[in-house]
């Protein structure tokens, strides 16, 4: 895989708590990226993907009213290929057999678990996005 300049992604942070949104964005900044948006829960989430047609996102798997996996799910099933193909990378406390197996049936492009490091950030990423196919 070659390099990615992550000076170019735009990224999408979905978590319902902004202290760790924070540090999503402090790791996404160390890692390059400069275009970094924010939403504080499903419903946002998945507006805010339509709207900015981010490179990425990074998705917190649980958060009321809407949790994670119903945001990939939705974004899975949009018919606007652009979208429905975005690499989500699902961020989690609870990294549980049934969560996981949720993320890989909608196709969720990668898996974190907190507390993530900017390796993980980094390596999620590129293999995210150099795995997306071509739209």
């Amino acid at each position: 895989m070659a390099d990615l300049d992550f000076s170019k992604l735009k990224v999408l942070i979905v978590d319902d708590d902004q202290f760790y949104r924070g540090i999503l964005k402090r790791l996404l900044f160390q890692a390059g990226v400069r275009m970094i948006a924010e939403a504080e829960n499903g419903e946002a989430a998945i507006s805010a993907i339509t709207r900015l047609k981010p490179d990425a996102v990074l998705c917190d798997i649980e958060m009321e009213p809407v949790d994670g996996i119903e945001v990939l799910r939705r974004i899975r099933s949009i018919d606007t290929q652009q979208i429905a193909t975005t690499p989500i990378i699902m961020v989690t406390s609870h990294a549980t057999s049934d969560l996981v197996k949720q993320a890989v049936q909608y196709q969720a492009s990668g898996y974190l678990v907190k507390p993530v490091s900017l390796t993980d950030i980094q390596k999620r990423l590129t293999v995210g996005i150099q795995t997306r196919p071509e739209v």
